[in-house]
C-alpha cells in the first residue's frame, strides 16, 4: 500500500477525509458470514484502517489523527442481528443470525444446525485484550538457556523484551525488518543506514541529539535500567551491575523526532546466570546425617522424631554444650555463594550459622565464616556467605537459666550448581 522508497508525501492509501473527526457518525449494518475466517477476515479489514500506514500521507502526518479515530470505532464493534434496530436509523433487516442474550449479557448466535456459540461483546473483547496474561512468555532457563520472543518496534515507541537479565546474559537479534522516517520522505533500516528501495550499504551517521549520541541515528539499541546500548553486529552481552532488569528495544532517534514506520523483530535472551539450588532438611523427618557436637560430653542435645531437635538447659550454671544445639555435616564439595537458612525456637539464647572449612573429626572450625544473632522466641535465621562452604553447621542455644529449651526444625542452603545432597 506505500511505496517508501519514493520520497513522496502523497502516497498511495485511504484518500484523507475533508473533516478527519467530524462531530456526527452514520452507522451500518453489515451481515457477515457466521464462520471464524469470514469474521476473521472482516476484523481485519476494519483493522486496516485504524493504522497510520493505511492512509494517504501528508506533512501534517494526519494518517495517525484519521487512523485514531476508527480505533475508536474498532474497539466498540459489537455483533448484533440484523434484525435490531440501529439506534441512529431505527432500520430493520432479514433476521440472518438469531441471538439469544442471557441475563450476564452474554450473546449467543443460533447456527443452522440449532447449536449456539458464544459471540464476545466489545467490553469482553477489550478485556481479553488488555486484562492480564494468562499464560507468561517462557522464560530463558539458567546456565545458559535461551528463549526467543518476536515483537514489534512501532514508530518512536519501546517495545519491552518480556523477560529480565543480569550481568553475563546475552540478548541477540535473530532477525529484523522494516524501516522508519522522521518525516515521512527519507527512510531509515534498523541498521541505520538509508533505505531507498532496499538498506543502502555504507550510509547513516551519528547525531548527538540521538538517544545514544556514539551510535548510528535510526539504529536499534538497547535500553535496560535507564541506561542506552547499543549492539555489536546483532548482539549484546549484560555488562556488569544490572541485576534482574527488564531490556526493551527502540530506535536510536533525535528525543524530538515523532517516528513513523514499524521494525519486527526476533529477539533471542540467554541467561548466563549460574544455576543454582536449594535444599530443604526437615529434621522432622529425619537427621540426614547430621552429627550432634557433643561439645566435651555436655551436650543433652537430642533428635526426636516429628519434632527435630530438641534440647534444655540441665544445669543451674550450664558448661558450655549444655542447653545447646549443634550439629554439622561436613561436605566435601565446595558450595559457591551458599545462603544458609536455620528454623526453630529458644527460650531466651542465640542461633548461629557456620562454614566448616576446616572440618576434620574431631571437630575444628579454624578460619570459618560465623554469623549469629541474639534472639528470643520462633527462629528464622539466614546468611549469605562469602567464601565457598565446605561444610554446614548449625547451633541454637536455649539460653543459660535452667530449664530453658530450643528446638531446631529446619535447615536450608542454597548455592550454585546442582544439587549435591
Amino acid at each position: 500500500m506505500t511505496n517508501m522508497s519514493t520520497g513522496d508525501i502523497n502516497q498511495q492509501g485511504f484518500k484523507l477525509p475533508t473533516v478527519i473527526d467530524p462531530p456526527d457518525s452514520l452507522c451500518f449494518t453489515i451481515p457477515v458470514p457466521n464462520d471464524p475466517g469470514h469474521i476473521a477476515a472482516f476484523f481485519g479489514a476494519m483493522l486496516e484502517l485504524t493504522q497510520w500506514i493505511s492512509w494517504q500521507r501528508d506533512a501534517g502526518k494526519h494518517g495517525k489523527d484519521a487512523a485514531a479515530v476508527w480505533r475508536e470505532i474498532y474497539w466498540n464493534l459489537q455483533a448484533q442481528s440484523c434484525l435490531v434496530p440501529i439506534a441512529s436509523h431505527g432500520a430493520e433487516q432479514e433476521d440472518f443470525m438469531p441471538l439469544r442474550v442471557d441475563c450476564d449479557c452474554n450473546v449467543f448466535v443460533t447456527c443452522c444446525d440449532g447449536t449456539e456459540k458464544q459471540i464476545l461483546t466489545a467490553d469482553q473483547v477489550r478485556a481479553l485484550l488488555t486484562g492480564p496474561a494468562v499464560n507468561p512468555a517462557p522464560q530463558p532457563a539458567p546456565g545458559g538457556g535461551c528463549q526467543t520472543y518476536n515483537g514489534q518496534i512501532i514508530g518512536s515507541q519501546r517495545q519491552l523484551i518480556p523477560t529480565v537479565v543480569s550481568t553475563g546474559d546475552v540478548i541477540t537479534l535473530v532477525s529484523i525488518a522494516g524501516a522508519t522516517s522522521p518525516d515521512t520522505t527519507d527512510w531509515f533500516c534498523p541498521d541505520g543506514s538509508t533505505y531507498f528501495a532496499a538498506c543502502v550499504s555504507g550510509t547513516g551517521g551519528m547525531n548527538v541529539g540521538a538517544c545514544l549520541p556514539s551510535t548510528t541515528i535510526y539504529s536499534v539499541i538497547l535500553i535496560i535500567d535507564g541506561v542506552y546500548y547499543p549492539f555489536t553486529g546483532n548482539t549484546f552481552t549484560v555488562p556488569a551491575g544490572i541485576a534482574n532488569k527488564a531490556p526493551a528495544l527502540l530506535v536510536n532517534a533525535l528525543t524530538t523526532d515523532d517516528l513513523d514506520g514499524t521494525l519486527t523483530f526476533a529477539a533471542q535472551v540467554c541467561n548466563n546466570s549460574a544455576v543454582r539450588f536449594t535444599h530443604h532438611f526437615n529434621f522432622r523427618l529425619s537427621t540426614y546425617g547430621f552429627v550432634i557436637d557433643t561439645r566435651g560430653g555436655n551436650s543433652n542435645c537430642a533428635w526426636t522424631p516429628g519434632s527435630g531437635y530438641n534440647v534444655s538447659v540441665a544445669n543451674a550454671i550450664p558448661p558450655a554444650g549444655d542447653g545447646e544445639i549443634s550439629i554439622h555435616l561436613d561436605n566435601a564439595l565446595a558450595l559457591n555463594n551458599a545462603v544458609m537458612r536455620i528454623v526453630g525456637s529458644c527460650t531466651d539464647g542465640s542461633v548461629d550459622g557456620q562454614d566448616l572449612i576446616t572440618y576434620v573429626p574431631p571437630y575444628t572450625g579454624a578460619g570459618a565464616e560465623f554469623y549469629g544473632q541474639n534472639v528470643s522466641g520462633p527462629i528464622d535465621f539466614q546468611h549469605a556467605f562469602l567464601a565457598a562452604v565446605h561444610g554446614l553447621w548449625g547451633i541454637i542455644n536455649a539460653g543459660t537459666v535452667l530449664g530453658q529449651v530450643g528446638t531446631l526444625t529446619d535447615f536450608y542452603i542454597t548455592a550454585d550448581g546442582p544439587d549435591p545432597f
